[in-house]
């Protein structure tokens, strides 16, 4: 099946965390919006097939994912009008990475991605929905959840059990809450909750010996050692977003410095010394 985008190295597509890549996305976007930046994301500023066309690049990226996802849909049937979950190949991908050779608790080919909790994504669409629409059924909805305004600082279920953190792919409240401070819906109560938690993460910043806004916590959910956990620059980055929230907020310098050191650290200043961005910088991972 054409379209979409790869999911790390086992060459997969996956509905559930391409949805918050392409929020992401989206979100930059609204974000830019809101602080009057939007220009930078204009058609003929990024060099992908649709340069050109007259629409923000930006948005035509993540339109690439999301005309993929639309195809994931079931169209007829029992399971009519929900979703794939996935597609893979049956086996793992034949390259020298460990995830060939490693035991898999889960199905040949590709990663679960499982979640054992789904009232935060309820939570985030009544957030978005309600964001489109104006409707009070979704206002409802959203307010009356155990979710409205929070941003959590560690994650509980799913695959990232205990992590340090306010949000991933199977942990999305926080995102509800985001796209609401954009709005008019209980934002000096948001702004309050934001800068709370980006409070928490330039304090543990001063605490890590490289500035980095992520701490050890649980490795996952079958183990409570304490570590990083798989994929931990992503709480790098998604922590330096609640900062740089709280920042476009305020306009408090201390946000703004809190998310830099974030990115400083994903762009060379950690233990490697190398960018974690593959070929982005003078000394990059390859």
């Amino acid at each position: 099946m054409t379209g979409g985008w790869y999911d790390a190295g086992d060459h997969g597509k996956y509905v559930v965390n391409g949805g918050i890549s392409l929020w992401l996305l989206q979100n930059l976007y609204e974000a830019s919006v809101y602080n009057g930046t939007s220009d930078m994301f204009a058609d003929g500023t990024m060099s992908i097939p649709e340069n050109g066309n007259g629409y923000p690049d930006l948005l035509d990226e993540a339109r690439w994912e999301m005309e993929w996802m639309f195809s994931m849909m079931v169209t007829d049937g029992e399971y009519a009008d929900m979703v794939y979950h996935k597609m893979h190949d049956e086996n793992w991908t034949g390259l020298g990475l460990d995830p060939a050779d490693a035991p898999l608790e889960s199905p040949a080919g590709g990663g679960a991605y499982g979640d054992d909790d789904v009232s935060d994504e309820f939570y985030w669409a009544a957030c978005e929905l309600y964001l489109t629409t104006g409707e009070q059924s979704y206002l409802d909805d959203m307010s009356t959840s155990q979710w409205y305004l929070q941003i959590p600082t560690s994650l509980g279920g799913g695959e990232s059990v205990g992590t340090y953190g306010s949000f991933d792919w199977g942990h999305t409240a926080a995102l509800g809450t985001l796209s609401l401070s954009l709005g008019k819906e209980e934002a000096d109560r948001i702004e309050d909750k934001i800068c709370e938690v980006a409070d928490l993460y330039v304090e543990t910043e001063k605490e890590q010996g490289y500035g980095q806004p992520y701490r050890q916590s649980w490795i996952s959910w079958q183990d409570e050692d304490e570590g990083y956990v798989w994929g931990s620059n992503s709480f790098v980055a998604d922590n330096s977003i609640i900062m740089a929230y709280a920042y476009l907020l305020t306009g408090e310098k201390k946000y703004y410095n809190g998310a830099v050191s974030g990115m400083d650290y994903l762009l060379g200043r950690n233990p490697m010394d190398i960018s974690y961005v593959t070929g982005y910088g003078s000394n990059t991972a390859v």
